[in-house]
């Protein structure tokens, strides 16, 4: 499969997870992580695991649930009504970005996403829009806020504790389809050197992709620039479920990628990792306490061989600000680029869920568990899947 790991079983993966039987484990190492989360007084808990929707009472703040058309979006050459649009204005704000992002957006160009939903999907440039159902539209409604909030929280020195969430830029509906979108940074771009520009952005033969929850779902996306496509085993395919002997290649090729999504680490620096941890801890802990669970780390590993003129590009820009994505350090003699992201989070637990959870009672390391129980579990997976064991990048001659 060239994946470069043993294709090993599953009751032998290296996965500190623990089962679905110890909800009393997750429980305990969530409320060990709350403190990560630097202002609780915004939020309505009810413990780790329950289903609870944050409230803003202080100031009043209320979501607004129609299309505005007095703040509206150009994009595709018309102008669009957007949704709660003070809130992500603020985001783009921050990101420098300018409001006309999506001015030359193309909604012809849209697809399958990929996901289990079939919803609609685009990549412009650095930016993903998507179209989103009604669960991830309403829960975007009512937490932008405290969303928006917890993206640009500062601590008492002004600076930002910074999160691994994707950033959402806006939330807009389009009159003519019915439907309603969401335009975010993409976190795994075509990693392109910087100073090149769109020249730089040619495909790389050593970079990796990979979609990760912590559990069974995790899958490799690309392998060297190859994209790896999805095969499931569904309950109704009866011949997946016979051996191995009836798979058909593609099969075999992404349940290699899934053994290896799941036995891959990667190597950051020591400043590296601690901001890792931090951020998952914090991000994980909002989610908690808004009730969402089922995200993703998104991760876009680049290698290259320290005599490529890319390498030169990407540590002369790393010297000194090592510790910001994209992660740039030294490992094994050759220089990585990593790119990390947490996407799809405004999946809330709901009744649907919870029957999901127990029609699946058989799968150890399923990911469809309470909020709390699927945050701890992120936590513990990905705070170990990341080694402190790289260099950090030197300081080019001259500087």
């Amino acid at each position: 499969h060239g994946y470069g790991v043993e294709a090993v079983p599953t009751a032998r993966r290296r996965s500190r997870a623990p089962s679905v039987d110890e909800p009393s484990r997750w429980a305990r190492l969530f409320e060990g992580h709350r403190k990560y989360n630097p202002d609780k007084s915004e939020w309505r808990t009810m413990g780790a695991g329950g289903s609870r929707r944050a409230s803003i009472i202080e100031d009043g703040w209320q979501p607004q649930t129609k299309p505005d058309n007095n703040v509206q979006l150009e994009c595709a050459g018309v102008s669009l009504p957007t949704y709660n649009d003070p809130q992500f204005s603020k985001i783009r704000a921050g990101l420098n970005i300018p409001d006309s992002f999506l001015f030359d957006f193309d909604f012809n160009k849209m697809g399958a996403g990929g996901g289990k939903g079939g919803n609609l999907l685009a990549i412009h440039g650095d930016y993903v829009v998507k179209e989103m159902n009604t669960t991830d539209h309403n829960t975007l409604l009512n937490c932008a806020k405290l969303y928006a909030d917890h993206v640009l929280m500062e601590d008492r020195n002004g600076n930002q504790y910074g999160t691994m969430l994707c950033k959402v830029l806006c939330h807009f509906y389009d009159p003519e389809t019915g439907k309603n979108f969401m335009a975010m940074d993409n976190v795994t771009p075509n990693p392109v050197p910087p100073g090149l520009g769109d020249k730089g952005r040619r495909p790389s033969a050593n970079r990796s992709t990979y979609d990760l929850k912590g559990c069974a779902d995790d899958k490799t996306l690309t392998w060297n620039n190859e994209k790896v496509n999805e095969v499931h085993k569904r309950v109704w395919n009866a011949g997946m479920w016979c051996g191995q002997c009836l798979w058909s290649k593609e099969r075999k090729n992404y349940y290699a990628g899934k053994l290896n999504a799941a036995n891959t680490d990667f190597h950051v620096t020591e400043t590296q990792k601690e901001k890792i941890e931090m951020w998952i801890k914090r991000d994980c802990t909002f989610l908690s306490d808004l009730g969402l669970m089922d995200y993703s780390l998104m991760v876009s590993c680049l290698t290259l061989e320290r005599d490529d003129p890319d390498a030169e590009a990407w540590l002369n820009a790393a010297a000194g600000n090592e510790d910001s994505v994209p992660f740039v350090s030294m490992y094994d003699g050759k220089v990585q680029v990593l790119h990390v992201g947490i996407i799809d989070f405004l999946q809330d637990w709901t009744f649907t869920k919870n029957i999901a959870m127990c029609i699946k009672f058989l799968e150890c390391n399923k990911a469809t568990i309470p909020p709390g129980w699927y945050a701890a579990r992120f936590i513990e997976t990905f705070c170990w899947k990341f080694n402190a064991d790289a260099q950090e990048v030197a300081a080019p001659v001259g500087v």
